[in-house]
Formats: structure tokens, C-alpha cells, sequence
């Protein structure tokens, strides 16, 4: 019978901590953890309800970090023609150097357009991704870009990986040759960084 009662302990205590594990939270700036329901969010703000209260929307500049459905986004600084931004982004890959995006359809620039039937309608724009040097607090340049890139922008984008990771040898000569920074190229380069 002790064999059974362990069983059952163990299978109750990994359930309670896999829930603990997946269940959706919110860092606030102050250090203060909220975990609840992540009910919508975009790349500027999160709305997350607590399982015993209201819900409470934060904004980018107020959070240090949030986890929905198993995946981490950070509050970052972002590089805009308009004026710096605190923007939400999802980590794509995590070590010492960080590969940061903004999935198109929680692009708030592109999320809601005009539709010929007078109310909008949802519009996916552009994934965009960052690198960052884990523990560096540095305003982030957006490093993604197609085949069909302008030269100047194909430059700025090898300036900031050559910052980030240009500190590798082989990695620095990678960077320098590419023509194209997609999503799979960019993912590539930061695992190879960071092995």
C-alpha cells in the first residue's frame, strides 16, 4: 500500500508543479510577479487576469518581463524613426547573446488597418528581430531584412551584429559575406554564437 500512496504523492506534486511552471505570469518593474491568465497582449502592452481579481493592463515601460503559453518576452528599449520605444519581445533563442523578435501579427504598427467596409480589420505585418549581449542595457536596432535590401541597410545591419557578435572570428566573417537576415539565417548565427 506505501508503494501506491508514493505514487499518487508524486504524480500529484509533478502535475502541481507543472501547472506551477506554465501558468502565465507578469514582472512589474518593482520586482512584483503576477501570475493569472495573459488574456491579450501585443508588442506595447499585456492584459493579464489574476485568478482572484480584475484584470490589470501594462504597458511596455512598466514591466520588466512576462510569460504566456511557456514563452518569455522582455520589456526592451527599440530603435524608431519616430523616437525610441518600449517595446514587448518574444526570445526566440536565450544565452549570451539573445536573438529578440516581434511576431507580425502583435505588431502594433500593422496590427489594425482600414477595410473598404469601414471597420478594421486585423493585417499582419513584418516579423522584426533584435540581437542583444545579455546583461547590456543598450538601445535595440531592428536586423532583419530580405534579398532585396538597399546596400546602406544591408550595412547598418552588419554594423550592429558585428557589435553584438563580432567578437568571434568566424562568426564576424559570416556576418560580413550575408546578403540576406531572415529569420532562419539570424537563428542560425545565434546558436552558433552562443555554442
Amino acid at each position: 500500500m506505501k508503494p501506491f500512496k508514493c505514487l499518487v504523492l508524486s504524480f500529484v506534486l509533478s502535475a502541481w508543479t507543472c501547472y506551477a511552471l506554465a501558468q502565465d505570469y507578469v514582472i512589474t518593474k518593482e520586482g512584483k510577479t503576477l501570475r493569472g491568465e495573459i488574456t491579450k497582449f501585443n508588442d506595447l502592452s499585456v492584459k493579464i487576469k489574476p485568478s482572484n481579481g480584475r484584470a490589470k493592463k501594462f504597458y511596455a515601460e512598466d514591466i520588466k518581463q512576462f510569460k504566456k503559453a511557456g514563452r518569455l518576452y522582455l520589456s526592451r528599449e527599440v530603435y524608431s524613426r519616430y523616437g525610441n520605444e518600449q517595446k514587448l519581445l518574444k526570445v526566440e533563442k536565450q544565452g549570451v547573446v539573445n536573438l529578440l523578435m516581434i511576431d507580425g501579427k502583435f505588431n502594433s504598427t500593422f496590427n489594425f488597418a482600414p477595410s473598404p467596409f469601414g471597420y478594421p480589420s486585423q493585417k499582419r505585418g513584418p516579423d522584426l528581430y533584435y540581437v542583444e549581449k545579455s546583461g547590456e542595457v543598450t538601445i535595440l536596432t531592428e536586423i532583419s531584412a530580405g534579398a532585396l535590401a538597399s546596400e546602406k541597410r544591408r550595412k547598418q545591419i552588419i554594423e550592429v551584429l558585428l557589435t553584438v557578435m563580432g567578437d568571434k572570428p568566424e562568426i564576424a566573417e559570416k556576418i560580413k559575406v550575408q546578403t540576406a537576415f531572415n529569420a532562419k539565417y539570424l537563428t542560425s548565427l545565434v546558436a552558433a554564437y552562443n555554442m
